[in-house]
């Protein structure tokens, strides 16, 4: 009788051993495929402000967007971007499908189709970088720099926020008319 227990107990124990490992699968295979180990955290409606000496100098507003944390950057979907010049009362609004932010390099970076505004001129880009070391606004691919009586069109264009000053480059043309 207590070799019945014994056989008893130990086809118990195989069986559940079996189970144990059909249920918990075994550690895949290295197949030499990387496996993306990036941690991010999704974030809804985000508002970055960055400013001195009491003055706001940026904003950058988005509904949707992901913190990487190791890379110290935030992605950003749908972003609207505005900066505040030094001694104005205009800003530069500027929005895009899809951007990145690294407030603590104090860098912006928009693509897949910029749309800025000021003071009632329109500027559309491929991309945008804002990089706060250099205090610069650089605008890449299909510039076109508009109002109601001029388009000027490049392929960079450069803003020194120091000196408020905006140059082109790249196949620069300048049209003037009413009907432009």
């Amino acid at each position: 009788m207590q070799n019945k227990r014994i056989i008893f107990f130990l086809l118990v124990l195989l069986t559940a051993l079996g189970a144990a490992f059909w249920y918990f699968p075994q550690a895949p295979e290295d197949n030499g495929l990387e496996i993306d180990t990036s941690v991010y955290i999704n974030l809804d409606d985000v508002e970055l402000v960055q400013g001195e000496a009491g003055r706001e100098k940026w904003e950058l507003i988005a509904k949707k967007s992901k913190y990487f944390k190791e890379e110290k950057q935030i992605k950003v979907y749908s972003p609207k971007f505005n900066f505040y010049l030094k001694n104005s009362t205009h800003e530069i609004s500027m929005h895009a499908p899809i951007g990145t932010a690294n407030p603590e390099e104090s860098e912006i970076r928009l693509w897949n189709g910029v749309v800025a505004n000021y003071a009632g001129n329109k500027m559309t880009a491929d991309s945008m970088y804002y990089l706060g070391k250099d205090e610069k606004i650089e605008f890449r691919g299909g510039i076109r720099l508009s109002r109601k009586d001029y388009l000027v069109k490049s392929e960079k264009a450069s803003l020194n926020l120091e000196k408020q000053e905006l140059s082109f480059q790249g196949e620069v043309k300048v049209y003037l008319g009413e009907s432009i």
